[in-house]
C-alpha cells in the first residue's frame, strides 16, 4: 500500500525571504505613517490644552476680577507650576496639563499675559498661521483669496464650513489667539477680541475707534476690496489697520 503523500511541507529558504522582503516593505511605509500620525495628534493635542489654559485663565481675569497693577494676572508668583495649581485651586482649570510632546511644556508670558507652548526653550507658533495679527489675518485673508481663485466661489458662512471650506481646523480657532478671536466668513474675515481686551484703533478720517468684546461688533476685512472696516461695510467705518493694537482693559 502506497504511503499518503504528505502535502504539509513547510516554507521554502526563497518563499521565506520574500516573505520577510514584503513585511520589510510594509513596515518602512507604515511605521513612519503611525509615527507621523502620533507625532500630529501630540501637536493637536498640546495646542488644545494650551487654548484651555488662555480660556481658564480668562475667566480666571474676569470672574476673579483680577486687576494687578503690574499688568500681570499672576503678580507675585514665581513659577509656571505655581501658577497651575492656583488655576487648579480656585477652579477654573481640572485635569491633565502635561504636555505631549518631546522636550514641550507650557509657559506664562508675562509679556503678552498668555499661555504658550515651548519646545526645547523655544516659542511655538501660537497657531498654524502664525502667532500676532499681521501673521494670521494675512495668512487667512490669502487663503481665503486662494478658495475663490481656485473654486470660482468663496467659501460658506456658517459653522463648521466658513473653516473646513478653507482647509481650517475649527477646533485650533474656537479659542482667541494672542487675546483676538478670527472668523472667516464669506468673503469677509471677522476679528474680535477675548473679553477682557479691546483693539484700539483708528478710522481713514484719524478718528479713534475702540472695539471690545461686549459690544459684540467686529472689525471686519473685506477680502475682494482689501480694506478694513470697523463694525460694518461702510466708507465712514474703514480702518488704517497700521494703527492697529490689542490692549489689556
Amino acid at each position: 500500500m502506497l504511503e499518503k503523500q504528505n502535502n504539509n511541507r513547510g516554507f521554502s529558504l526563497i518563499e521565506l525571504i520574500v516573505v520577510l522582503s514584503v513585511i520589510a516593505i510594509l513596515a518602512s511605509i507604515g511605521v513612519p505613517r503611525f509615527l507621523q500620525t502620533m507625532e500630529k495628534a501630540k501637536i493637536e493635542a498640546d495646542y488644545k490644552t494650551v487654548g484651555v489654559l488662555n480660556k481658564a485663565t480668562c475667566l480666571f481675569r474676569i470672574i476673579g476680577s483680577v486687576n494687578n497693577e503690574s499688568g500681570d494676572l499672576f503678580e507675585g508668583i514665581l513659577t509656571d507650576e505655581d501658577r497651575l495649581n492656583l488655576l487648579k485651586t480656585e477652579g477654573y482649570l481640572s485635569g491633565n496639563t502635561t504636555p505631549q510632546q518631546k522636550d514641550a511644556s507650557f509657559r506664562w508670558e508675562i509679556d503678552n499675559q498668555l499661555w504658550r507652548i515651548y519646545l526645547d526653550d523655544e516659542p511655538a507658533p501660537l497657531s498654524s498661521l502664525g502667532s500676532n495679527f499681521a501673521e494670521i489675518s494675512s495668512a487667512m485673508a490669502e487663503i481665503i483669496r486662494n478658495h475663490y481663485d481656485e473654486m470660482g466661489s468663496y467659501g460658506r458662512t456658517w459653522d463648521p464650513y466658513q473653516y473646513t471650506d478653507l482647509g481650517l481646523d475649527p477646533e485650533e480657532w474656537a479659542n482667541p489667539i494672542d487675546h483676538v478671536y478670527y472668523r472667516p466668513s464669506g468673503s469677509t474675515m471677522n476679528l474680535r477680541p477675548e473679553e477682557g481686551y479691546q483693539l484700539f484703533m483708528t478710522d481713514m478720517n484719524g478718528t479713534d475707534r475702540v472695539l471690545t468684546y461686549n459690544l459684540n461688533w467686529n472689525l471686519i476685512y473685506k477680502v475682494d476690496e482689501d480694506k478694513w472696516y470697523y463694525h460694518t461695510v461702510d466708507p465712514l467705518n474703514e480702518i488704517d489697520i497700521s494703527t492697529i493694537e490689542v490692549q489689556l482693559r
